[in-house]
């Protein structure tokens, strides 16, 4: 009799309603206790994978709430996402680099990964290379002191696609209302011991234009002037072209943006994808402000060179074709834009963003912004456009943000997943 009763109370268990498992099942903290609970039976295993269930998971562990942001795109699966981010999140601290004495603020890795060159508030860069046993030496680095320069500090460093060339990019003269900077090309020296050889220089301004390479001995940088009394504009931006075998006062303009709202072209990055590669086009990407002095909109213009002629070839300009604009696409993000990259194959953009609280309509907007920008969100979104239709791919939330407008730039970086897909990090 006993055992007819326990056999009856087991059937009870497993023919439980899926609504009343559910909420018994959503009561567990732990995923482990989720799986083992979908052991029992074929009834508990089939409610262990309501896709509710894993997101409420996912969501509790991860501090995120997915509702609210119609943006943001959803997995396929909440199983398969919990999943995925519990086997590939790395848990292991693999080694801390120790030589700067002040906030680091930016990494960059060499293209064949065997270098890696950080930025730090302590006006230095570090040049660090990997050993056989895949570990950063701390014996075997190269340490470059921008005091000297007069630099405040170093904001941001890029390797040339061939890794023979290094660009630096920092701040000077911070008292000065025009927030000058200045970027220095430094060549690499590879033997026993790490060495950076200054060979050309340029001056941009502002600071956060940073630059970015053109071609692996050219590279970009940036100016901006303020315009004199009677005009209809406040400022005029410039991207400059700029060589290092040449003299510094060469340059080619690039583009030029006049600016009716006090900012200015900032975070340049050149694109070849597949598409330009048929008739030598290159889109060359900036940020800028067109509501307010804060970059909230992206600029894409697809470039290309004209025939030289005989009034270019005799000019100072360092290359003799001159450049025009093919196609020009913007992407209005509606927020505080903090750092754009491209996906290694240039396929795709990525744009670190503080939404604005409130989403403006820009056909009706006025200049109620120019001094004070809209009011960001604490919530930062890293967001994938697609260069070949512009279209934005997905939406990636969960990081936070804990201070004000002077927050500037965090690039997004890239690693690779089991499948040799390029993910943003």
């Amino acid at each position: 009799m006993a055992l007819a009763q326990s056999s009856s109370s087991c059937n009870g268990w497993s023919n439980l309603t899926d609504c009343l498992l559910l909420r018994v099942f959503g009561l567990l903290t732990s995923s482990k206790d989720v799986l083992r609970a979908s052991e029992v039976c074929q009834n508990w295993y089939r409610i262990s994978r309501d896709e509710s269930l894993w997101k409420d998971l996912l969501q509790r562990q991860s501090c995120l709430k997915f509702q609210g942001n119609s943006a943001v795109s959803r997995p396929s699966s909440w199983f398969e996402e919990f999943k995925w981010i519990h086997l590939n999140t790395p848990v292991l601290e693999s080694q801390v680099l120790k030589r700067h004495t002040d906030e680091v603020l930016h990494v960059s890795f060499s293209n064949d990964g065997k270098m890696l060159a950080s930025s730090s508030k302590d006006c230095k860069v570090i040049l660090w290379r990997m050993n056989d046993r895949y570990r950063f030496c701390e014996e075997d680095v190269c340490v470059v002191n921008f005091a000297e320069e007069y630099w405040d500090y170093v904001q941001f460093t890029e390797f040339n696609k061939n890794d023979t060339l290094l660009l630096v990019s920092g701040t000077k003269n911070m008292q000065h209302i025009h927030f000058e900077g200045e970027i220095i090309i430094f060549e690499m020296k590879k033997e026993e011991m790490l060495e950076l050889q200054p060979i050309h220089k340029v001056v941009i301004v502002p600071y956060d234009i940073f630059g970015a390479w053109m071609t692996e001995r050219s590279y970009i940088s940036g100016k901006l002037e303020f315009a004199p009394s009677g005009v209809d504009y406040i400022s005029l931006a410039e991207l400059c072209l700029n060589h290092v075998d040449k003299m510094h006062e060469s340059q080619t303009r690039l583009a030029q943006i006049m600016d009716y709202k006090g900012s200015s072209v900032r975070t340049p990055l050149v694109a070849r994808p597949p598409r330009s590669q048929e008739n030598d086009q290159f889109c060359l990407i900036f940020t800028h402000g067109t509501v307010t002095r804060i970059p909230h909109q992206i600029v894409l213009r697809w470039m290309q060179q004209k025939q030289s002629t005989s009034e270019t070839s005799s000019t100072a300009n360092i290359d003799t074709a001159l450049w025009h604009t093919v196609e020009e696409h913007f992407i209005e993000t509606n927020g505080h834009i903090i750092g754009i990259k491209l996906s290694p194959d240039h396929q795709f953009l990525y744009v670190n963003c503080r939404p604005w609280k409130e989403a403006l309509d820009m056909k009706k907007v006025g200049t109620s912004f120019q001094d004070s920008p809209p009011d960001i969100s604490e919530e930062m979104t890293l967001t994938c456009y697609s260069l070949a239709t512009y279209e934005k791919i997905n939406v990636h939330v969960g990081h936070q943000a804990f201070t004000g407008m002077e927050l500037k730039i965090i690039m997004p970086m890239f690693g690779t997943d089991r499948q040799g897909a390029n993910l943003p990090h």
